[in-house]
């Protein structure tokens, strides 16, 4: 049984999965393949973190998470950081939504259930990020505090760097309230990703995103978006719109090799 799969369009020092749901211990809810400590079996936890590291070949300890809250703080992930997060939530790098580094071997993670991973690496610096990037991550700027931070610590530049908009929920099931729709669009001279029909808005991330990587620099055929939808596939990946809170959740990870 396959645990997870590989994300593809990224340069060949890296490597970049994101988890399934299926052939874990979680049950309910969390069932079966949860990756999140948050509200479930410690213990079952653990043992799914354990079997997605065997899959993928990527040792549990290497691993480094934060403590997502859906803001735009990006940080640097040192060798110090490798494991934050790994076997215990209270380990895991506080309040921030992407992680960044040069150090060979750290896999940066995010954990999603609808939210968009953002996988990016530069071919030059052989610098790597990931991004956990909801309704708040594709307005609030972090795609492009991602980039800045590359561009100030590792010299990266945009035409160098590719990026992959991982698995997410799609336009068609990510209806969202009026009040936010019309923020976004007032608050913003491009309103990408937001659809109006029916008098109901939706909200389109991987367009939303895409155009926040395009406005940072990076060059349209260096974008990849993975179009399969979390809430369409319900025994391929947790969705909390489809399931409600709480459920489990997915690893998304990359890492220089």
């Amino acid at each position: 049984m396959k645990r997870a799969f590989e994300i593809f369009g990224l340069p060949d020092f890296c490597r970049a999965y994101v988890s399934l749901r299926s052939g874990g211990n979680s049950t309910g809810n969390f069932d079966s393949l949860n990756m999140s400590f948050k509200n479930d079996d410690y213990q079952a936890v653990l043992g799914n973190r354990i079997l997605f590291s065997k899959e993928i070949e990527i040792p549990v300890r290497d691993f480094v998470f934060c403590k997502q809250v859906h803001s735009n703080n990006a940080l640097l992930v040192r060798e110090k950081d490798r494991g934050a997060g790994s076997i215990s939530i209270n380990t895991a790098i506080p309040d921030t939504d992407a992680l960044y580094t040069t150090i060979k071997g750290c896999a940066l993670s995010v954990l999603i259930a609808d939210c968009a991973p953002v996988f990016f690496a530069c071919r030059r610096t052989k610098g790597i990020a990931i991004a956990h990037c909801g309704r708040a991550g594709s307005t609030n700027g972090l795609i492009g505090n991602v980039i800045d931070h590359m561009k100030a610590d590792f010299g990266s530049v945009p035409k160098d760097i590719f990026a992959v908009i991982g698995p997410h929920i799609s336009a068609k099931n990510y209806p969202i309230p009026e009040n936010s729709a019309k923020k976004i669009i007032s608050d913003f001279s491009d309103t990408s990703g937001i659809i109006k029909s029916d008098d109901i808005y939706k909200l389109d991330l991987s367009v939303r995103i895409e155009s926040e990587l395009l406005k940072a620099g990076l060059k349209s055929t260096a974008i990849s978006k993975n179009i399969r939808c979390t809430f369409d596939e319900d025994e391929t990946f947790f969705s909390e719109r489809r399931q409600g809170a709480p459920c489990g959740r997915m690893i998304a990870t990359i890492l220089s090799t």
